[in-house]
């Protein structure tokens, strides 16, 4: 079992979303490094695929593909704003509400204020440390770690 195996299995309680909600995909979901290549041989989806679902972006040189939003909404729901293929999720998508803010040697998690499922305190009591866990599990580089803190700076604010 590969660091997205064992960190997706901490997350397998997951916190169920109601049906409409598409709030996560307000702010775009980021793909840690060889996380995308890892879902695309783990879901048996054709390589020449990706390109529907994801865009390459540039930070300091390096690759971070980032999941392609047609007119604002996830490939991977329907109509009713399910998730079709659970199994392809990010971990960034795993452990919405949850959103890590990434310290020298310490991982801080603030909880998306605009979720209804934080707003009506839906949220399990272990998710905070689950997601927590799975992140230091998983443990991105510091360009990455950089990279998804200055992301959410700007849509949430936090730090």
């Amino acid at each position: 079992m590969n660091k997205f195996e064992k960190a997706y299995k901490i997350l397998e309680k997951n916190v169920k979303c109601p049906s409409g909600c598409s709030l996560c995909e307000i702010y775009g979901i980021v793909f840690l490094p060889n996380e995308l290549e890892f879902l695309v041989k783990k879901n048996q989806i054709d390589k020449k695929d990706k390109k529907k679902f994801a865009k390459v972006y540039y930070y300091g040189g390096h690759k971070i593909y980032a999941l392609l939003m047609d007119n604002g909404d996830c490939p991977f729901k329907n109509k009713i704003g399910r998730c079709i293929n659970c199994g392809a999720r990010t971990l960034d998508c795993r452990t919405h509400p949850a959103i890590p803010i990434f310290g020298h040697d310490k991982i801080e998690i603030y909880f998306d204020k605009k979720c209804p499922l934080v707003q009506r305190g839906k949220i399990p009591k272990d998710f905070k440390k689950r997601a927590r866990r799975a992140w230091h599990l998983v443990n991105p580089p510091r360009w990455w770690k950089n990279f998804y803190n200055k992301i959410q700076i700007q849509n949430f604010g936090y730090l």
